[in-house]
């Protein structure tokens, strides 16, 4: 089965291609790749309110509290913020 899975601009990887990409890598090699594959994923396929709410709370440890308040939506608005971006880098990487 070779369904496509990473959908980044005009970029598409194959499940297989993706496990082919870290077979043979090691862990260092692997967490390297998946961290430029969720760089990309951030840059084009998030929403700005999304790349800013995961970017403060896990990049930046702030609290969802301080988001919140600094960008004048709820603590909740922020976790389904967090949860929804989470989704679309998830269906990008196939790996979450």
């Amino acid at each position: 089965m070779n369904r496509t899975f990473l959908s980044l601009g005009k970029r598409e990887e194959s499940t297989a291609s993706f496990n082919a990409f870290l077979i043979g890598s090691s862990n260092a090699e692997k967490r390297k790749r998946l961290k430029k594959l969720l760089e990309t994923g951030i840059k084009s396929e998030l929403t700005e309110r999304q790349k800013t709410c995961i970017m403060r709370y896990y990049a930046e440890n702030t609290p969802a509290e301080e988001i919140a308040k600094e960008l004048g939506i709820t603590k909740a608005t922020v976790y389904k913020h967090i949860r929804s971006g989470r989704k679309r880098l998830k269906k990008c990487v196939d790996y979450l």
